[in-house]
């Protein structure tokens, strides 16, 4: 039971810090793209899908962090 609730958090942790370097990446390519010379309708609609993934994925961190803490917190 031990070793399959280490296993649950490495493989959570290991999920945040994929998630959070994607929404690095998500992040600075949004504001990458705003300074590009692309026509406005574009630049806004690509923005904002690329803000509405960066969201999402803030979320699913923060789920994530929710269950670490459950999984860690002493009984």
């Amino acid at each position: 039971m031990e070793n399959n609730k280490a296993y649950q958090i490495s493989n959570l942790i290991a999920l945040r810090s994929n998630l959070i370097t994607i929404i690095l990446a998500l992040t600075a390519g949004i504001i990458g793209f705003v300074f590009t010379n692309v026509v406005i309708n574009i630049k806004i609609i690509l923005c904002t899908i690329g803000i509405y993934f960066d969201l999402l994925f803030i979320i699913n961190v923060i789920s994530i962090n929710q269950k670490l803490f459950n999984l860690t917190k002493d009984n």
